[in-house]
């Protein structure tokens, strides 16, 4: 299978709420395509329904270091942040999307 197969497998799994599978295609996704960022944000996504935040944690900042112009990933941290009481990281995520946003 092609790492764009992976994905679109993976993509099927998580929408059917089949996570282990999910799991499996997307990460053997980005095993073949590293510079995959849809594959990490959803990848993180997936973490976080299983509260794996630093996981999380890890599939956006990956998606962040790949795609460097998209703030979604931070506007992902930052929600987990304001959830968690954790402001001051909320801010500082937020700041960055804007940041991001501004210059499009």
């Amino acid at each position: 299978m092609t790492a764009a197969e992976h994905f679109a497998q993976g993509r099927a799994h998580a929408e059917r709420g089949e996570l282990t599978e999910a799991f499996l295609h997307l990460e053997r996704s980005v095993q073949l395509s590293p510079e995959n960022a849809e594959a990490c944000k959803l990848l993180a996504r997936l973490s976080l329904a299983v509260n794996e935040v630093r996981a999380f944690q890890c599939w956006c900042h990956e998606a962040a270091r790949i795609d460097p112009r998209d703030p979604e990933p931070h506007l992902m941290m930052a929600a987990v942040f304001e959830e968690k009481n954790r402001q001051v990281e909320a801010a500082e995520a937020r700041q960055r999307a804007a940041a991001l946003t501004a210059r499009v």
